[in-house]
């Protein structure tokens, strides 16, 4: 790595932060911060994401989003690297990963799902961020506008199903 750029907003400018026992000044994250940026990580909330990932696209940069901003969208990959690192390959300059409790169940799921290669008809349907994905204003998108990205992965438990002795 030759540079690590540390942005934050205009209140964090100036700040220093420690990484790998270097000092790094914070710089206020503006339109033109990622000139020369080849991986930019982020993970200031989704309105800075749903701002700033594209700026950081357009100009070349690599973006890994850990908000919730791109989750729904059906044009960005949502990655988890140790179950499907493959999708990787179709990004477009923005890649989105889960929630951290998701991601921490599929890495578990994972092998179980590869192992018993369950049915469509008995997994669990786990809608993640469905919902909660936000319109400009601040609310929820209404559910006929929701995108559907969930995610097949395990058994669903029988609630109503009997065991007989």
């Amino acid at each position: 790595m030759r540079e690590l750029r540390v942005l934050a907003s205009a209140r964090s400018a100036g700040k220093p932060v420690e990484f790998k026992g270097r000092e790094y000044i914070v710089q206020e994250l503006t339109e033109t911060s990622f000139d020369g940026i080849q991986i930019a990580l982020f993970s200031a909330g989704g309105k800075v994401s749903e701002q700033f990932c594209p700026i950081a696209a357009r100009a070349g940069a690599i973006c890994i989003d850990n908000t919730n901003a791109f989750r729904m969208d059906p044009a960005v990959p949502l990655v988890v690297p140790e179950v499907n690192p493959h999708a990787i390959r179709t990004h477009k300059g923005i890649i989105a990963n889960p929630n951290c409790s998701t991601i921490q169940m599929v890495v578990v799921l994972k092998p179980l799902h590869d192992a018993a290669r369950i049915p469509p008809r008995h997994r669990l349907n786990l809608p993640g961020d469905v919902g909660r994905r936000q319109e400009g204003n601040g609310r929820a998108l209404p559910s006929d506008r929701r995108p559907d990205r969930r995610q097949e992965i395990t058994p669903k438990p029988s609630l109503t199903g009997s065991r007989s002795t």
